[in-house]
């Protein structure tokens, strides 16, 4: 926790399936350094799914540096950042995906490349989007409602 507190992180976003508790019981001590679990099965991963955790990370960097992680830190790892890069950073597909197998892909993941294609990348960002016009509604409705008014 040392480390992660000198590189200013603020909060950990666990992709594991499984063996989650542990850092719960290691981050429930640290209230400073928010653990927010979005599990991934690396298998059967959707569009949605990885929308959801770039919508995650996007909404704990208004508190800071994220830290992404799964088990191995590789593949569903791998492929979060990857898809960070091309969506936020405006990287090409083909240095996201390199980057991605370069610090060990595991070739058995046969789903997770296709995520660089042009059709599972565009359903990625429709979700985003639909998740991001969510959240904006439901802001606008807090708000509406707090101030006095009615929401219909």
């Amino acid at each position: 926790l040392a480390t992660i507190r000198q590189l200013g992180i603020r909060s950990v976003v666990n992709l594991r399936y499984f063996g989650r508790h542990k850092n719960q019981k290691i981050f429930a001590s640290h209230p400073d350094i928010a653990l927010i679990n979005r599990p991934l099965l690396t298998w059967r991963v959707q569009p949605r799914d990885i929308a959801r955790v770039l919508r995650t990370i996007e909404q704990q960097q208004q508190q800071g540096a994220v830290l992404v992680h799964c088990y191995h830190g590789e593949d569903r790892t791998g492929l979060t950042i990857g898809l960070y890069r091309i969506l936020y950073q405006n990287w090409n597909t083909a240095d996201a995906e390199a980057e991605m197998r370069r610090y060990g892909y595991n070739r058995i993941w046969r789903n997770i490349p296709r995520f660089y294609k042009p059709k599972k990348l565009t359903a990625v960002r429709r979700a985003l989007e639909e998740l991001r016009r969510s959240d904006d509604s439901s802001v606008a409705h807090t708000a509406s409602t707090t101030s006095g008014e009615s929401a219909r």
